[in-house]
């Protein structure tokens, strides 16, 4: 499997192209710019990136992106700036800061919402 962009939308197809690639994200404003880090998940059902935030998206397609960590209230963006996706669909680890402080916590996303780990 391969994610890619094109005209404002990430896609996944197949490396063999024997199935059309499939719309995860329709942005019509220009998507591409800020995807910093990303991975698929072990099974590859599934995409995590950080794209002003920390998301997955089964690529599917089915279903819209989850945002993992919480926007900033002032901004709309996320504060995740380290993850790291556990095997077997156990979650995605990752570093933010929620609450604009000068601490920065460690918490675990399951892929469909995040919950609050150890402070660092």
């Amino acid at each position: 499997m391969v994610v890619f962009g094109s005209n404002g939308r990430l896609m996944a197809g197949r490396l063999d192209v024997s199935q059309p690639p499939v719309v995860l994200v329709d942005d019509p404003n220009g998507f591409f710019g800020g995807i910093t880090d990303s991975g698929f998940t072990s099974d590859s059902h599934t995409f995590v990136y950080r794209h002003g935030g920390l998301f997955s998206v089964p690529l599917t397609g089915l279903r819209a992106p989850r945002q993992l960590d919480a926007p900033d209230p002032d901004s709309g963006l996320g504060r995740a700036h380290w993850f790291r996706i556990l095997g077997e669909r156990r979650g995605v680890l990752f570093l933010a800061d929620p609450q604009a402080e000068a601490a920065t916590e460690l918490f675990l996303g399951v892929l469909d919402r995040a919950v609050r780990g150890a402070s660092r």
